[in-house]
């Protein structure tokens, strides 16, 4: 945190410089250059890790074992579980719902019928720009909106 105070001064002042916002900017494409670096080498690095969990799982299957261990550096162990993916088209999500609320109940349904936050404010801001009064406008259940601002960044 002292680093981003040392970089970034807080202004005491109203008006910036133009040599200011060059500065400012130029160590920000810096920073978002090293961030891509690093990401490069962290996804390269979990690409490793990937293939190498793989190779060991092989072996272990081969070996008919469901774990090892190696004292002094941990256990490998193959792990099996259930896995389904989220319906996608509308008759299934249908089905879905259908049967969650018949079977588990209303708050079993409320539970899981989740939506992701990107579809809702996709879906919400569609609304606000279809709706008529904007200044009374709202959805049931969701919380007024909070306008956030955020800086994007294209080289």
């Amino acid at each position: 945190m002292n680093q981003q105070m040392e970089l970034f001064p807080a202004y005491e002042s109203d008006s910036v410089t133009t040599e200011e916002l060059d500065a400012a900017v130029s160590r920000m494409a810096e920073a978002k250059k090293e961030y891509d670096a690093k990401k490069k080498e962290s996804n390269e690095a979990h690409a490793i890790w990937q293939s190498r969990a793989e190779y060991v799982q092989r072996l272990l299957e081969k070996a008919g074992k469901k774990s090892y261990k190696v004292d002094g550096v941990g256990t490998a162990s193959i792990v099996e579980k259930l896995k389904v993916t989220v319906p996608s088209a509308p008759e299934d999500k249908a089905a879905f719902f259908t049967w969650l609320r018949e079977t588990e109940g209303v708050d079993s349904f409320n539970h899981y019928a989740t939506v992701n936050y990107q579809s809702l404010n996709s879906f919400y801001n569609l609304k606000y720009e279809e709706s008529e009064n904007k200044d009374t406008f709202e959805i049931p259940g969701l919380s007024s909106p909070e306008s956030v601002k955020e800086l994007r960044f294209r080289r």
